[in-house]
């Protein structure tokens, strides 16, 4: 199992021979940077660990416009796959709309009742009509941001286990080209970091195949 401190440590040896606590608090400092403008570069792309159905909020009455205040995984939202509305047992699905479609049919939040829509706009979710009751759910399915592990020790985050190829030779490619200065090993960790994302896709491809073992693609 990999955690953050094991990856800084594998990425020191790499890179200067030397262990993470010996290579000095500057190019320590040079790591960790290149860590975390790894694991940002590849927020977006989606994998299987950050495709998730498990967002839910409550809706309040006569509130339309919903964020991470009140869902913290809906403020890291990278792409919405589609949104339900629970009524009692009732599972509806929400049609996606366009902003300004949304913004001439609403009229200062008069217009309420069951949401039948839903739109994406400035890290917000808003539903149409806005909704009459607080007791409905709404489920939310897509990509979100998967975050960086928050400790050295910390254990099973994605970045460090299925992830790690990935954001070890993507790090280490920063380090070259900002750090180091070498081009040789620039490009040596271009084509490993190249790999390590097809390795990737290809597990996450073969996570969701179906229809008798074809792989069923999704827009990013």
């Amino acid at each position: 199992m990999t955690t953050l401190a094991l990856m800084k440590d594998r990425i020191a040896r790499e890179t200067r021979r030397k262990t993470y606590a010996n290579v000095g608090s500057t190019y320590q400092a040079s790591i960790d940077e290149a860590i975390n403008t790894a694991i940002q570069a590849y927020q977006a792309e989606r994998f299987h660990f950050n495709e998730s159905r498990e967002i839910t909020f409550s809706t309040v009455a006569g509130q339309e416009f919903y964020d991470g205040a009140d869902s913290v995984p809906l403020g890291l939202m990278i792409k919405i796959d589609y949104v339900k509305l629970i009524v009692g047992d009732t599972n509806f699905t929400l049609l996606p709309d366009l902003p300004s479609d949304i913004e001439s049919a609403a009229t200062n939040a008069t217009s309420t009742g069951q949401p039948g829509w839903y739109l994406w706009y400035n890290m917000q979710l808003r539903l149409y009509p806005v909704p009459a009751e607080s007791i409905w759910t709404v489920r939310v399915a897509g990509v979100f941001r998967y975050t960086a592990p928050s400790t050295d020790a910390e254990t099973d985050n994605f970045w460090m286990t299925d992830g790690e190829a990935l954001i070890r030779s993507r790090a280490k490619y920063e380090l070259a080209l900002h750090v180091l200065y070498d081009d040789r090993l620039a490009q040596t960790m271009a084509a490993s970091t190249n790999e390590a994302l097809s390795q990737l896709k290809r597990f996450t491809n073969r996570l969701t195949q179906g229809y008798n073992g074809r792989v069923i693609p999704m827009s990013m």
